[in-house]
């Protein structure tokens, strides 16, 4: 209920929402509107308590003034449980009116008639988000039901699409399995609902692994217009900047994001990728140090501190921080690549060999992404094993080529000729 009257709310021109993550930390502590208020720096305080009996559901709601604690609006919503949407726009529009402020004319319209639907979407959503290899699947299996149960409801369609992306660049996937897959979920979701911001800012992460960068930046600038409230698109955004060599671009997008959701675990993980991209170390180690505070089993928050500290010198903390990577991974490709790269560069040569070696051996069974064996290369010196790898990735279409532009792995062979071509085949311009 919080997290959709937020989103509402933050659509009514003329207000600014704090995110849920910020206003979450004050459930069922004792506090009063003002303390609140004045510790998140807002005006006033939306607040009430939700009631439940059996399929009835009642919502008290008052905002109270920062200033003096006093009630400026009082209202009581009492209706079925398979109303509860229309009870989150009730409020919002009461809310705008009690402010004296307009409405939005794309305040969000559609919303789900199975409740069950959408606390499954909820769950699905949760665990995406987290990033870990034994919960995208369980995340998908959520969002996959909640369609099931609801199928004119386009959310869900972001989420499943969104887990298809992550497997492949984990490389769980093969591009030309996960991507399709993601493609289809997206085109059912985009025909419910054009203007879902995630579905668009989903669309656009689709369209930058495939290297269709003009689509993706239109996708992207579509969701950053419908929402911009939203932490969302800013983080997603952000990796397109630093594919496209727009490093000022990628950091202030990834800071937006943080700014509207600072304890969300991706954003909060996109100021640090940004940050590094954009070789701007020290920023990248204040932000990972942040970001494993907030949330310490994120595991490429480790990696890209690691790189972070070894760009500015080798040293113990960042061997600690590869090895505490990898352990959270779960050995996903993606992440023994990072692993690999970081070993090498670090001296620890013999683990690094171990990886290129296991690596080489998976490829020779099944599906491998080409990248990870590249970075490991790179991090041992062996460059022309890199560029041969190289070539491997290329012709599987390896989604995480757009990095070749900004990761410090590629940083020894970014002036040889086969670099450049190769990045001419992603259609990006070798700087």
């Amino acid at each position: 209920m919080t997290d959709e009257l937020i989103r509402a709310l933050s659509r009514v021109e003329g207000l600014r929402v704090t995110a849920g993550s910020v206003v979450f930390r004050f459930k069922g502590q004792r506090c009063d509107a003002r303390q609140i208020g004045n510790e998140l720096g807002v005006e006033t305080v939306l607040e009430g308590p939700v009631w439940r009996t059996g399929d009835r559901i009642r919502i008290s709601v008052s905002l109270v003034g920062v200033k003096d604690g006093f009630n400026m609006w009082v209202q009581r919503f009492d209706s079925n449980l398979g109303d509860v949407f229309t009870i989150q726009d009730e409020v919002c529009a009461a809310v705008a009116e009690a402010m004296h402020i307009g409405l939005a004319s794309r305040l969000p319209k559609v919303h789900p008639a199975n409740a069950n639907a959408y606390m499954l979407y909820l769950k699905g959503a949760y665990l995406l988000k987290r990033r870990r290899p034994d919960s995208i699947q369980r995340a998908f299996e959520y969002q996959q039901e909640a369609i099931r149960l609801e199928p004119n409801w386009a959310e869900p369609y972001y989420s499943a699409a969104m887990s298809f992306i992550v497997r492949t660049i984990y490389g769980d996937l093969p591009p030309a399995t996960g991507l399709p897959e993601s493609e289809s979920l997206l085109s059912k979701g985009l025909a419910l609902d054009k203007n879902s911001a995630v579905l668009q800012s989903t669309l656009g992460m689709l369209r930058m692994l495939q290297w269709r960068w003009e689509d993706s930046e239109k996708a992207h600038r579509r969701a950053l217009n419908l929402e911009p409230a939203n932490a969302f698109p800013h983080q997603c955004y952000s990796i397109l900047c630093s594919f496209l060599s727009r490093p000022q671009e990628a950091v202030f997008h990834a800071a937006k994001s943080v700014e509207l959701d600072p304890l969300d675990l991706m954003t909060n993980f996109r100021l640090v990728q940004a940050n590094c991209y954009a070789r701007h170390y020290d920023d990248a180690m204040r932000a990972g140090r942040i970001a494993i505070e907030l949330t310490p089993d994120s595991p490429y928050t480790y990696f890209y501190l690691a790189l972070s500290l070894t760009a500015l010198g080798p040293n113990e903390e960042a061997w600690e921080m590869a090895n505490m990577g990898r352990k959270l991974a779960g050995g996903m490709p993606l992440g023994e690549g990072y692993f690999g790269y970081l070993a090498g560069v670090l001296g620890h040569t013999a683990e690094a060999r171990e990886i290129v070696e296991k690596l080489e051996a998976g490829r020779e069974k099944g599906y491998v992404p080409a990248l990870p064996i590249v970075r490991t290369y790179l991090g041992l010196g062996q460059t022309a094993e890199a560029l041969h790898w190289m070539e491997t990735a290329l012709a599987d279409r390896d989604p995480f080529l757009g990095s070749l532009m900004v990761s410090p792995a590629y940083d020894r062979i970014r002036d040889q000729p086969e670099f450049k071509r190769l990045a001419q085949e992603v259609h990006l311009s070798a700087q």
